[in-house]
């Protein structure tokens, strides 16, 4: 267990360094918003870029770390302190503690206190 919170912090050091990525509960962000939780900082840092389906960003992750999507889903309840059933009890517990130690901040405070301007000219900018 401590090998995947080693692991995920790390990740989340790495996004954070290499994209100043803000850590943010209840949403798996993006590299546009510079934001993430710590799957999605999983995924950016190992340049998989988080999608707009979060299924298959679970799929993903899940590849990532070599655990199974009930993990994932258990972390994430934990992470954001959801309600529901858990499947994995260590899985939802490494999400507590993560987020007890990184203090993140709500998606939602985030994305609304961005400036409007910067989230509407981004996409624009994002030509591949």
């Amino acid at each position: 267990m401590s090998d995947l919170k080693d692991k995920i912090v790390s990740y989340i050091k790495r996004a954070q360094e290499d994209f100043g990525i803000t850590l943010v509960t209840e949403g798996w962000g993006s590299k546009i918003t510079k934001c993430a939780c710590p799957l999605g900082c999983a995924l950016l840092a190992n340049d998989i870029d988080i999608t707009d389906d979060p299924e298959q960003n679970g799929a993903e992750a899940a590849d990532l770390l070599g655990v199974s999507e009930k993990w994932i889903e258990s972390f994430i309840y934990g992470f954001d302190e959801g309600l529901g059933h858990v499947e994995n009890e260590e899985a939802y517990q490494l999400g507590l503690v993560i987020r007890m130690e990184l203090n993140p901040t709500s998606h939602t405070d985030y994305i609304n206190n961005l400036d409007r301007t910067v989230i509407k000219f981004t996409p624009a900018t994002e030509i591949k």
